[in-house]
């Protein structure tokens, strides 16, 4: 699973995604389907500093910064 933007997201998209994580489920209504994803992946242009400790952002076990080309590296 993919999920670009995943810190714009409002803190009960989170609270979902978050569950999906955790037990691998669903919710659709008032049934429960069981997801068969094998790597959770999100991006995010800023994880707020208030949040870092914050277990949704915990559950991202491996955390890479990765900075803006600038325009010379663009061109090369």
């Amino acid at each position: 699973i993919y999920i670009d933007e995943v810190g714009r997201g409002s803190s009960a998209i989170r609270n979902s995604l978050l569950s999906i994580m955790n037990e691998k489920k669903v919710l659709r209504g008032n049934e429960s389907c069981d997801t068969q994803w094998e790597l959770f992946v999100g991006s995010t242009n800023s994880i707020p500093t208030e949040e870092t400790g914050d277990a949704f952002w915990d559950r991202f076990v491996i955390k890479h910064q990765v900075l803006a080309a600038t325009p010379d590296e663009m061109a090369k």
